[in-house]
């Protein structure tokens, strides 16, 4: 289904791109200059932006052009991580471990060394327990996840119950396995209830006991008074593996825009998409506090963010979720509350977030489906609230108060300039005679794995677009129309796409050894030959189903990892950049 809403999404985008072009080059033809405006500004560097956005078509004003250096070399990841054996032993488990993603993940303490147990959490039903050491992992299984524990004091207790019935289980590590050293169970005396009254019935390692004797033994071995509940952060499964591999979570290496603009979340959202990046999906909280250090250390508390969260029913389904690039419902904020909801929501009386519906300043009933961080001077920090997409026709009063926060995966670092110049010299050489020269705009963007960017070149025009590569100290190009270009990052993948009245292409090519290889091409019509309306497919000039386009597609390009190049460029600050100058 994801690839699917993919193609289709893709193919409307493509004939909604045909209209654009139509109308730009009947300009053209006029023998005017009349282009529609659009003001491309991407910022990584955590710099505020000159100018509030004031429509969704128009984008941050301009801003200073990246340079190949990181700023400030905050966030990077360790690059020579060397994983310690229990973290190796903890990432080969969860790797191979079927329910995963459904699982969140906490370290803690039990016994006195320094490795940390891991607690597995799978829900209200049950939660694992894994420990570590010396060479040996084991597990124990924690019933209805009543996990309680002495802190350094190598004791567990499986405290928990059900319809009657209930139990504390204790356990110890003893040369790096989990043992049972006691077990306790009691539920109700069902045959002498009264109405008013139900006994239990205790047990202690099989033996009827009294409920004071059961109190006493389960003292005895597991001093109640110095029990805890896991305190520490619970992740959901990229950043506890990024963790046991890198020793930060996966965002520890992203980058963050503040961006003012009176929005709607949809607008944002296709925003930050087209700068190549993603409305800001924040999955840990080491990322919310992130993200609320930068907003603090910006001065714009007074501005409430749009964020990358939604809730589902605007999918179809039920519930909030993460919107992560690449997932179509993204992480089920309930299903993974430990993670994603506990400690984020505003959830004080009166307002309770997430209210789900809400009432307009003018008093009239609204669906409030969309994710917002605001800023509480109560306790100097932001919380979630759910609010209606268009936020400024329900409450007037946030005009000039709204923004979205773009996340970019990673800081996009520039080889350093000595080895710029030889792929920058060849790049500009080769712009020398390009006739659009001055009136297009660039993009780097990564379509090979080696460290050289490709150059995007939009001319502004349906044609005589471009795609540079750097290979072999030659420059390879392929010419492209300017509707659509993405690609796969770092796979050697892009497909160029587009339309004409009403037909509409898709080319797809493979980057191989700087040579630009056609590795398939499809079309999709609004009329057949004899004039009948509908969507007909062809793949390489035969006729097909749209299933079979889907499959043929799907076979060679994976749709659910594309980009779109960010157009950040004109040309004297493209050279700029690749001249050093």
């Amino acid at each position: 289904m994801e690839n699917q809403n993919g193609l289709i999404f893709r193919r409307i985008l493509t004939f909604l791109l045909a209209v654009m072009a139509l109308s730009v080059t009947s300009c053209a033809d006029a023998g005017t200059e009349a282009e529609a405006e659009e003001l491309y500004s991407v910022k990584i560097e955590s710099q505020p932006t000159t100018e509030p956005v004031k429509t969704p078509d128009l984008q941050p004003a301009v801003t200073p052009i990246q340079t190949p250096d990181n700023p400030s070399g905050r966030n990077q990841k360790a690059e020579t991580y060397q994983m310690k054996d229990w973290e190796k032993a903890y990432s080969e488990y969860l790797e191979s471990f079927e329910d995963k993603d459904s699982c969140t993940y906490c370290f803690i303490y039990v016994d006195d060394d320094s490795i940390p147990e891991l607690e597995i959490w799978r829900g209200a039903l049950d939660s694992l327990l894994l420990t570590y050491h010396d060479g040996i992992l084991d597990e124990v299984d924690i019933y209805r996840s009543g996990l309680y524990y002495i802190e350094r004091g190598n004791l567990v207790c499986n405290e928990s119950g059900n319809m009657g019935a209930y139990y504390d289980y204790v356990y110890t590590i003893q040369d790096g396995r989990w043992k049972q050293i006691g077990c306790g169970e009691f539920r109700e005396d069902y045959e002498n209830r009264t109405e008013d009254y139900i006994g239990f019935l205790y047990e202690w390692d099989g033996k009827s006991v009294t409920e004071e004797e059961y109190e006493q033994r389960l003292q005895d071995i597991y001093p109640e008074e110095l029990s805890m509940e896991p305190e520490g952060h619970y992740y959901i499964y990229k950043d506890i593996s990024s963790l046991l591999k890198t020793g930060a979570v996966a965002s520890a290496d992203h980058y963050y825009e503040l961006i003012e603009a009176d929005m709607t979340w949809t607008e944002a959202e296709a925003a930050c998409r087209k700068w190549g990046g993603y409305l800001a999906t924040i999955t840990s909280w080491e990322e919310f506090e992130q993200i609320q250090e930068q907003i603090i250390q910006e001065e714009k508390t007074d501005i409430a963010f749009w964020i990358g969260a939604m809730h589902s029913r605007e999918k179809g389904s039920y519930g909030f979720n993460c919107l992560e690039p690449g997932m179509d419902l993204g992480y089920d904020m309930h299903k993974l509350s430990n993670a994603l909801w506990h400690g984020f929501w505003w959830e004080k009386p009166p307002d309770g977030e997430p209210s789900y519906k809400g009432l307009t300043e003018a008093g009239e009933k609204v669906e409030e489906g969309f994710v917002m961080m605001r800023y509480s001077n109560d306790d100097d920090r932001y919380y979630y609230w759910d609010m209606p997409d268009d936020i400024l026709a329900a409450r007037p009063s946030f005009t000039g108060k709204i923004g979205y926060i773009l996340e970019y995966d990673g800081w996009r670092e520039l080889p350093g300039m000595d080895y710029v110049k030889e792929w920058g010299k060849a790049y500009l050489e080769y712009l020398d005679s390009y006739d659009d020269r001055d009136r297009a705009e660039y993009a780097f963007i990564y379509v090979d794995d080696d460290d050289i960017p490709e150059l995007a070149v939009d001319s502004g025009w349906a044609s005589n677009s471009r795609v540079l590569t750097f290979h072999d100290n030659k420059v390879n190009a392929l010419e492209t129309y300017r509707f659509t270009i993405r690609y796969v990052e770092k796979e050697g993948l892009l497909v160029n796409s587009g339309s004409h009245l009403w037909e509409g292409f898709e080319d797809f090519y493979a980057l191989r050894d700087g040579q630009w290889e056609q590795i398939g091409s499809g079309m999709f019509h609004e009329l057949d030959e004899l004039g009948n309306e509908g969507l007909f497919f062809e793949w390489e000039e035969e006729k097909v189903t749209e299933e079979e386009y889907d499959q043929r597609v799907n076979s060679i390009f994976p749709v659910e990892k594309e980009k779109l190049p960010a157009y950040l460029y004109t040309f004297d600050e493209l050279y700029s950049i690749l001249s050093g100058k």
